[in-house]
């Protein structure tokens, strides 16, 4: 989650937009927020009577809706907590919605963000939106899209033109390229203040995956050791200089476009 929110802060700060740091609710007209809440809450009651059989969508739109009254609500009360409370659920509701539809948040959000920060420095229209500049790359979510279908049938195959296996998606593509999650120790007395080891502890198929692998094992490292926790381009580092004395730990991503079967055995292999 830190991800995001430091992508979108450095978004804001990016087009000149708001970013606080302590909890505030948004400045506005509380009569005026009173007025939406009610209009939204007509809408759900309205869609309620008539909708007696309701789709997926429909209920999940009703429940975004009800979300998004009562942070209006909050609003109009000044009520910091209850803000608080429905921006909760409607993140909640924003991941479920990825969840029910199959999406690939992390690759979604990464992209988007890398497009949003091609738009105009310090310049958004009167509604707070980014500019799009002359520079302005759209998404690419439609490769996302289509690798994230085919990542649910990952198989392995054989190349009949090719003396080697390779690693072929389910609708018979080659895969362009892989991730690999690496562990690397270094100082600290069990490994004799040297360079410590590097290790590849699993293999992933898609960078989100990788990506959610590297954190969990940073987590679970902290958890356990304690330490220092900092987010890198790549991954994740554990300083241990006043829990373990002289020691590091990274747990990073690292891609790799060159391969076969038989270069990734290694990579395969459980780690004892």
């Amino acid at each position: 989650m830190d991800h995001l929110v430091n992508c979108v802060s450095q978004f804001h700060q990016h087009i000149g937009g708001t970013v606080r740091h302590k909890p505030l609710l948004l400045p506005g007209c509380p009569d005026e927020a009173r007025q939406i809440s009610k209009e939204l809450y007509d809408m759900i009651q309205r869609y309620e009577q008539s909708h007696s059989d309701k789709s997926e969508f429909l209920r999940r739109f009703l429940m975004v809706v009800e979300e998004l009254a009562e942070w209006t609500e909050a609003h109009a009360e000044q009520d910091l907590v209850a803000a608080a409370d429905a921006w909760g659920d409607r993140l909640y509701l924003l991941i479920g919605d990825a969840v029910s539809c199959g999406l690939p948040v992390n690759d979604i959000f990464d992209e988007v963000h890398s497009s949003n920060m091609t738009k105009a420095v310090g310049a958004k229209t009167d509604s707070g939106k980014g500019i799009k500049s002359k520079h302005f790359r759209d998404p690419k979510l439609k490769e996302i899209i289509a690798n994230a279908s085919s990542d649910q049938h990952q198989q392995l195959s054989t190349d009949p033109q090719s003396c080697s296996p390779q690693l072929i998606d389910g609708a018979g593509k080659k895969i362009q390229r892989v991730y690999i999650v690496l562990e690397q120790n270094s100082g600290g007395a069990e490994y004799d203040n040297g360079d410590g080891i590097e290790k590849c502890r699993t293999l992933c198929l898609t960078k989100s995956a990788a990506w959610e692998m590297v954190k969990q094992m940073a987590q679970e490292h902290l958890k356990t050791r304690g330490g220092f926790l900092s987010e890198q381009k790549n991954g994740f580092q554990i300083d241990e200089f006043e829990t373990h004395g002289q020691w590091e730990a990274s747990y990073t991503v690292q891609e790799i476009t060159d391969f076969n079967l038989d270069s990734l055995a290694v990579v395969n292999q459980p780690d004892n």
